[in-house]
């Protein structure tokens, strides 16, 4: 990569489509490595590095600069970019406050309101405030994801899936969250103490592009350990949640947020609670269609990730990615008869066939 590759906590566009059944998608597949290395002592450092290293001071400084703004926007900017920059990093210094700040001046807002639900889910301590999902569900309960975001990455109970099952539509608010992020890093500069490379215009666009690659979709993992792969095979374990589960796997199949997490989540559960139906041949030619489009090269400039970027915002995730793929020089589906290298990525993880040790 010459771009930026900052990598948030578990939970974001990096970490969870590397956690797909170990398929990753382009740019969605970036890995952390900020170090905190000053610009100043590596002069030879690549610009991609140099951002890794200003990350943090980064996200502080535009967290603390969207607070003072105030609005609904800015502080859900806000909240988001001053998510810790590692795995087992701390949020921004002042954080939960501002998160907190968002809450209280939206509390009837539902995107505000599932925020603060999303971050409470990717956060692996316990959340400075309880409660936010409970908000959210009696501002909109009508929601599938809403009612999957539960705090702290915990799996949902039987009677949550039911309750999500019965929302009807699902929207991860994923694409509003990256337009939100990006629009409010629009021309700002790179962080202090980038030294001579103060007024790069490359490095503030690597930073700004490195937030909004580090926007987080919800945790849905924890969904498929209700709805398990031993439940698929055995509807009569309990037909009810066997039934609630397709319908949810069918919801977040169409989310309205266009997440390609939400889409594989749900394209799973399809495939495993209704084989051999058409939703699951849909489900299966997404699914290889993703596969095909992971070959695509990565963007190999800030112009073009930048046009990525453009994209998603303006037609969705997935329709970025196949934009970019036919500007690398690919078709968007697969030729007939192409089979990718390793062909247990098309099936399901119980399907693929056991590795010898070691491998």
């Amino acid at each position: 990569m010459t771009v930026g590759n900052t990598m948030k906590i578990s939970g974001t566009r990096s970490g969870a489509v590397a956690a797909l059944a170990g398929l990753c998608l382009s740019v969605t597949c970036m890995a952390a490595s900020a170090q905190g290395t000053s610009p100043a002592q590596s002069a030879n450092m690549p610009i991609s590095k140099i951002a890794d290293s200003l990350a943090d001071d980064y996200a502080v400084q535009q967290m603390q600069r969207l607070e003072k703004l105030g609005d609904r926007d800015s502080l859900i900017a806000a909240v988001l970019i001053g998510l810790p920059n590692a795995a087992d990093g701390a949020p921004a210094k002042g954080h939960a406050q501002v998160l907190q700040k968002l809450v209280s001046a939206f509390p009837e807002d539902p995107l505000a309101l599932y925020t603060a639900a999303l971050i409470c889910q990717t956060q692996t301590q316990p959340c400075a405030k309880a409660g936010y999902q409970e908000r959210l569900l009696k501002v909109a309960p009508d929601n599938v994801i809403h009612h999957l975001v539960r705090p702290n990455g915990g799996k949902p109970s039987a009677a949550q899936v039911q309750l999500a099952a019965a929302a009807g539509k699902a929207d991860s608010h994923f694409i509003a969250l990256v337009g939100i992020v990006r629009k409010a890093l629009a021309d700002q500069p790179a962080a202090e103490g980038a030294g001579a490379l103060a007024g790069s215009k490359e490095l503030a666009l690597i930073l700004r592009q490195n937030e909004v690659d580090a926007v987080p979709w919800p945790k849905l993992a924890p969904t498929t350990e209700t709805c398990s792969v031993k439940l698929a095979a055995n509807p009569a374990q309990n037909p009810s949640l066997h039934a609630d589960c397709l319908v949810v796997g069918l919801a977040l199949f169409i989310d309205e947020g266009q997440s390609m997490v939400a889409r594989s989540f749900g394209g799973s559960i399809i495939r495993r609670f209704a084989p051999g139906t058409q939703s699951a041949a849909e489900a299966v030619a997404f699914r290889r269609q993703y596969v095909w489009m992971s070959e695509a090269p990565n963007p190999a400039t800030t112009a073009a990730k930048e046009q990525l970027d453009e994209d998603e915002v303006q037609y969705g995730e997935w329709e970025a990615f196949q934009r970019h793929a036919e500007r690398s020089g690919m078709k968007r589906e697969p030729p007939a008869g192409w089979a990718p290298k390793d062909p247990d990525l098309l099936l399901l993880p119980e399907e693929r066939s056991t590795k010898p040790a070691g491998n």
